[in-house]
């Protein structure tokens, strides 16, 4: 597969006990000058279902965690269109490991 871009970037956060490392994560990547949608869920009721959409979404995959809290970042792999599939979603879970990407870098590959 032939990697041409990362695209559609999304910061994943909620009004909970994890706040401050939500917005620790939001921003660094505010930081980073990238567009990405920031997906805050101020709603507890809104949570498990988030969470458990990214434990069931991300299963069986090379980016598989035990996400139990927010924040969480994904974006997509592009790849050529005639690949097979042709982007693949990326899950980063965690304050520290969102703060431990260039996101400028990642926004700005072109492969």
């Amino acid at each position: 597969m032939a990697h041409r871009a990362n695209i559609n970037f999304y910061l994943y956060t909620g009004f909970n006990g994890s706040a401050p490392q939500a917005y620790e994560a939001f921003q660094h990547m505010k930081a980073s000058g990238i567009e990405f949608s920031h997906m805050h869920y101020a709603d507890p009721v809104q949570h498990e279902e988030v969470i458990n959409w990214a434990n069931q979404n991300f299963a069986n995959t090379p980016y598989a965690a035990n996400v139990e809290s927010f924040p969480f970042a994904t974006y997509d792999k592009a790849f050529d269109i005639k690949d097979n599939p042709p982007r693949e979603t990326v899950l980063v879970y965690g304050a520290d490991a969102i703060k431990a990407i260039d996101w400028a870098a990642l926004a700005n590959f072109e492969g």
